[in-house]
């Protein structure tokens, strides 16, 4: 079977890798600013690794756009950041400092605080001579996770404003369904949030994510908090942005061989050659966050042309039928995700092909797929 096919190897190491265009960035960036309009600030979501995009190079992109404050999920994505000399303020969602407590203050980070138990830590760290540190009081107005109960709100409100430790800079919360048609509980939420922050106009206040910015102009008070629409998703099919995808997600056809009808590809042999077939080995796998669970359903585009996946996905191969497509050689450029000339695949669409969300579908391209850093489409 071996000697049926032909096998390259590239002299730069494996084929498969990731395009990151940071040209898109910014016009996705400029949608929302059109959008919320020139009273509201954008706060860049940049957490888990800036969605899968590279959170230093996104960072710096975005800063550059105008951007004056970023947002990552855990203390150590702030640290990140401040390594690589990123001086903007970063707020941190991290729900528990406590053993990171001390990191916060050394890198200026700004924390979301939520519980009484929070501050303690955060003040028992406090350098000697440390100015105060910028705090955002995150109100649970329905999301139901972290964020202070509204009985607990203005206990919590009253001891920063009394610290000589804290800056309260800004109040916020999280909104759960503002992506959904239906639309009481985003309402329910933003009349709780309105109806204990609005008497407090010293203090800046967000709520809005990328479902919010699209879909409820009321929830976008002074600064906004987008992630995936930065990236390229529609967050709303009722209220579209015009964004366009940041992220290509290629590789190559690394081996070709040709079986006989009847004969299997991949674990489990679930796939078996209904005729004499052409089969393209592409070195991507669920390894480096190619779905697993789009067996059967996913497809590729070379040249233009969609073509099947076929066969169990693996750690680090996968499978594509070329029988349809003989003129493809060893070598060919296979785009996963984004577009190729007029034609794409989407994240929406890969996501629909392995039951994830769009999200997961970003977020799980793995490290060991490099990422090339471009200003504008290759």
């Amino acid at each position: 079977m071996w000697a049926r096919g032909r096998t390259v190897l590239s002299d730069k190491g494996r084929p498969t890798w990731v395009e990151i265009d940071h040209s898109a960035l910014r016009h996705n960036l400029g949608c929302i600013s059109r959008h919320i309009g020139s009273d509201v600030q954008t706060i860049g979501v940049i957490k888990a690794n800036a969605y899968g995009h590279g959170a230093v190079e996104v960072a710096r992109s975005l800063l550059a756009a105008g951007v004056q404050k970023l947002a990552v999920a855990t203390v150590s994505e702030g640290l990140e950041l401040r390594g690589a000399s990123i001086e903007a303020p970063i707020l941190v969602f991290a729900g528990r400092y406590d053993v990171a407590a001390a990191e916060v203050w050394s890198a200026r980070l700004e924390p979301v605080v939520f519980d009484h138990s929070v501050l303690d830590s955060l003040e028992a760290t406090r350098p000697q001579q440390a100015p105060p540190l910028s705090v955002h009081l995150h109100l649970d107005s329905g999301m139901g996770r972290l964020g202070c109960a509204p009985a607990d709100f203005e206990s919590l409100l009253q001891r920063m404003q009394q610290s000589p430790a804290f800056e309260l800079v800004a109040l916020m919360t999280h909104l759960a369904c503002a992506d959904a048609v239906r639309t009481d509980h985003t309402t329910q939420q933003l009349r709780v949030f309105d109806d204990l922050t609005s008497k407090w106009s010293a203090y800046e206040r967000h709520a809005a994510n990328s479902s919010a910015v699209a879909g409820y102009p009321s929830s976008h008070y002074d600064w906004v908090r987008p992630g995936l629409a930065l990236y390229g998703v529609e967050p709303s099919q009722t209220q579209r942005l015009g964004l366009k995808p940041v992220m290509r997600w290629l590789t190559r056809i690394e081996h070709r061989r040709s079986i006989k009808t009847g004969e299997s590809v991949g674990y489990g042999a679930r796939w078996r050659a209904p005729r004499d077939s052409e089969i393209g080995i592409l070195p991507v796998g669920y390894a480096d966050g190619y779905p697993w669970s789009s067996e059967g359903r996913a497809e590729v585009l070379i040249k233009g042309r969609r073509l099947p996946v076929i066969g169990a996905i693996s750690m680090d191969l996968t499978a594509v039928d070329l029988t349809d497509a003989l003129d493809l050689r060893v070598g060919e450029e296979v785009l996963l995700l984004g577009a190729q000339g007029s034609a794409r695949i989407t994240a929406e669409e890969m996501a629909r092909w392995s039951g994830r969300l769009v999200y997961e579908v970003l977020t799980s391209v793995g490290v060991r797929v490099p990422r090339r850093h471009m200003d504008g489409a290759a």
